[in-house]
């Protein structure tokens, strides 16, 4: 896509109470998240938290919400390091790419400023997820971040973010900031009060940094450590993107102005909510509620709990007056099974598209022991290898996906995966994008082939000429060769099959 192209030039890595509107990559290493999570539970942060609430600035009304970030930076000029200028003259070479990244910014800016200067840092770490996310919260990347601040699931959870097949925390505009800024205050007092070391263990993790620092004679200077190139690279993009706001005008860029006030507010309700019957409702655009809802998935809130959503700023009244009135959450997004001989949560999962954690969440088990007749509920039926069929040789990402999960899913090699698409091990796949599947020859015509007691999928492909390996692929196996009785197959005939 349009956006793909640009983010890989970039480099980018009943009762209901309405809460108030709001006013106001990276691997950590085990040992660290471990310590992070004993500060957690101390409740340090907790208290820093609550302090800091209390002392959110006032709104200022005369100042765009760009113009009030930039009149807020204070790191200086880095122009003359060499990173910083090749990222800036890059920047400013493609200026209408990096202003198609700097508009996704809108809907999160207000919050992620407003509590950066709740807490205390640099207004400069508002644009971090510019060259994280790109700013988009539905966005993963190759080795599994996710969200606005590109969070790996061990450092999420580490940081009280929630991630099950309904709701991933990682993506939640508020959630997700908060955490982020809890994580990059722990480093930067980690790391000698320093920023740029703090983000460089924010990106390569704080063990790999502490290992540079100590090869670098114990010298802990940022800019004569030896890093991995993309850490090498990611402080000075920061910088470089600082560098072309603080000179807009200067480089060609006219900046939006926005209001310097919230784009969204959380309500709460009691009850399970269809985010698309809500946008419906409400005569909010659709897409815009989806984006700032990322942390649900399947577009819907978790079932028997409590909604949380982000609603554009002024509706919350308006969801007030019509939330009894909305339809209940249809159960389309299930598909009951009938666990079989033989079969085991990981072969289910992996057959279903889903992971076992899913299915244990979504059926409240307490372990992996199922047995034959056992009815079980599987998330999201569209999903199922006995229903799924691969029209082409395309595969489309759906939420959660990375490439790893697609190539697994598919039964093809991660490398040849990437290799077709142009891809690397650095780039993002987004829900929505579609990748292009190798070695699966489609073929001429297309027959289905209902299983029968006694096949196999290897007989199955002698019988039509067929290679094991693409009726895998067009029918969704992964690597698994396991049929049942009564799976439709979709096969692919050639004039010489």
């Amino acid at each position: 896509t349009y956006l793909g192209l640009f983010l890989l030039f970039f480099g980018l890595t009943g009762c209901s109470q309405l809460i108030a509107p709001i006013q106001d990559s990276t691997t950590a290493e085990t040992q660290s998240i471990e310590a992070k999570e004993v500060e957690i539970a101390q409740g340090t942060e907790t208290q820093q938290q609550r302090e800091a609430s209390e002392n959110i600035p006032p709104v200022v009304k005369d100042l765009s919400l760009l113009e009030r970030a930039i009149s807020g930076f204070s790191w200086g000029d880095y122009s003359d390091q060499e990173e910083v200028h090749y990222w800036t003259d890059r920047y400013r070479n493609n200026i209408h790419q990096f202003n198609v990244v700097l508009e996704q910014s809108e809907p999160y800016l207000f919050y992620i400023l407003q509590q950066l200067e709740a807490n205390g840092l640099p207004s400069e770490l508002a644009f971090l997820p510019f060259v994280e996310s790109g700013y988009r919260p539905d966005v993963s990347s190759f080795i599994g971040a996710a969200g606005l601040w590109q969070f790996m699931p061990a450092t999420g959870k580490s940081l009280g973010l929630e991630q099950s097949w309904w709701i991933d925390e990682r993506r939640s505009v508020d959630q997700s900031t908060d955490a982020a800024i809890e994580y990059l205050q722990y480093l930067y007092g980690s790391f000698n009060n320093d920023w740029f070391l703090a983000l460089a263990a924010y990106n390569t993790g704080e063990g790999n940094l502490r290992r540079a620092i100590r090869d670098n004679n114990g010298e802990a200077n940022f800019w004569t450590l030896n890093l991995h190139s993309e850490t090498t690279s990611y402080v000075p993009k920061l910088l470089a993107v600082v560098a072309i706001l603080s000179q807009a005008q200067e480089n060609n860029l006219t900046l939006p102005s926005w209001p310097n006030q919230p784009y969204f507010e959380i309500y709460e309700a009691d009850r399970q909510l269809d985010i698309e019957s809500v946008a419906d409702k409400l005569n909010i655009d659709k897409q815009k509620l989806i984006s700032i809802n990322a942390h649900y998935p399947q577009k819907i809130t978790t079932p028997n709990m409590a909604a949380r959503i982000a609603i554009p700023t002024g509706f919350a009244l308006q969801l007030e007056a019509v939330i009894d009135s909305l339809p209940e959450v249809s159960n389309l997004s299930w598909f009951h099974y009938q666990v079989r001989s033989g079969d085991n949560l990981s072969v289910i999962a992996d057959r279903m598209g889903v992971r076992v954690k899913d299915i244990l969440e979504a059926n409240q088990l307490s372990s992996n022991l199922i047995h034959p007749g056992d009815d079980l509920l599987i998330p999201n039926p569209d999903l199922a290898a006995t229903t799924q069929t691969i029209q082409s040789s395309v595969a489309t990402v759906r939420n959660g996906d990375s490439a790893w999960l697609i190539a697994r899913r598919y039964g093809v090699r991660l490398e040849e995966l990437l290799a077709i698409n142009s891809l690397t091990s650095n780039d993002y796949i987004h829900p929505g994008q579609t990748l292009n599947l190798p070695n699966a020859t489609l073929g001429e015509s297309q027959l289905t082939h209902e299983v029968q007691l006694g096949d196999s999928l290897y007989e199955i492909a002698v019988f039509y000429g067929v290679t094991l390996n693409d009726l895998r692929i067009w029918n969704a196996l992964g690597n698994s060769n396991l049929i049942y009785p009564g799976d439709r197959l979709t096969i692919w005939l050639t004039s010489g099959s």
